[in-house]
C-alpha cells in the first residue's frame, strides 16, 4: 500500500510537469491543495472551473472529475485535438464518463453525441 506522501509527491509532479499548467504551476497547486482540503474536510465535490467557461463538480477519489483539478485541460490528447475541432464539427464521446471532453467540445461550438455505455 502506498503511502499519502508517495501519493502526494505523485500528483504534485503531475501538476507541476503538465504542459496545461505551464506558467501557473504555483497557482494551480494551491488550487489542487484546495479541492483536497475541501473534498477530505467535507466529504463533498467541489465544483470546479473546466475549459474556458464551464463548471462540473469534481470528485475526490474518482478521477475523471479529479484530473480536471489538477490540469485544465487535463490530458494532453486533449490539448491536440481540440486545437483541429472547428465550429459545426461533429464529436462523438463514446465512454463519455463526467463528459470532460463533451464539455472542450462543445467550448469549441461542436455538435456533441455523447454517451456512457456504463
Amino acid at each position: 500500500m502506498t503511502s499519502v506522501y508517495s501519493q502526494a509527491r505523485v500528483v504534485t509532479r503531475h501538476i507541476w510537469r503538465h504542459p496545461s499548467n505551464k506558467g501557473h504551476r504555483l497557482s494551480r497547486l494551491a488550487y489542487a491543495s484546495a479541492f483536497q482540503l475541501w473534498a477530505r474536510s467535507t466529504r463533498r465535490p467541489m465544483k470546479v472551473a473546466v475549459g474556458s467557461r464551464s463548471q462540473m463538480f469534481a470528485h475526490l477519489h474518482f478521477s475523471a472529475s479529479s484530473e480536471v483539478v489538477y490540469a485544465n485541460p487535463p490530458s494532453t490528447e486533449l490539448l491536440t485535438w481540440s486545437q483541429h475541432l472547428k465550429p459545426g464539427d461533429w464529436f462523438i464521446d463514446v465512454g463519455a464518463s463526467v463528459g470532460v471532453y463533451t464539455i472542450f467540445a462543445i467550448e469549441k461550438g461542436a455538435h456533441v453525441t455523447a454517451f456512457e455505455p456504463n
